[in-house]
């Protein structure tokens, strides 16, 4: 059932009119979105967020594509939301790549370029668990459901 956004795609058909096209691309990357959520919430596989952040990202591009085809009252909202959304899952996906890459270097480091840089490293995932519980807390929030 693509049409429905469980396929490949989300299933617009050649006659469908801009807003049920809209809809159908919509709600595909909202299952996405919805999708990735539980391992966003878990925090262990930082791929969970980047591919909820890249959902809501995606449905944002579609309100720029699709929005004159709903009403902009409703398009502003969902918009703010989305923009929302991937404000706080932003702030932690930055700091994953960040911890990633710098865990990726430390590992072929001399070791004493290691020691210098391990207080930044221990910063970073300070800020980290900073900006997930602000990120839960979100996903937690009324704003958010």
């Amino acid at each position: 059932m693509e049409a429905r956004g469980r396929g490949k795609g989300p299933g617009i058909l050649p006659d469908d009119p801009m807003a049920e096209a809209g809809r159908k691309v919509l709600y595909f990357h909202f299952r996405r979105m919805l999708k990735h959520e539980p391992g966003t919430r878990d925090g262990t596989d930082i791929e969970a967020l980047h591919d909820m952040r890249v959902a809501t990202r995606r449905m944002r591009a579609a309100f720029q594509v699709f929005g004159d085809y709903f009403q902009p009252k409703v398009v502003r909202r969902h918009r703010r939301g989305l923009r929302r959304t991937a404000r706080a899952l932003g702030a932690v996906r930055d700091l994953d790549v960040f911890i990633d890459r710098m865990e990726t270097y430390l590992r072929s480091a001399p070791p004493e370029e290691g020691e210098a840089l391990y207080p930044l490293l221990a910063t970073w995932r300070a800020r980290r668990q900073a900006a997930r519980k602000r990120m839960l807390a979100y996903l937690d929030g009324r704003d958010y459901h």
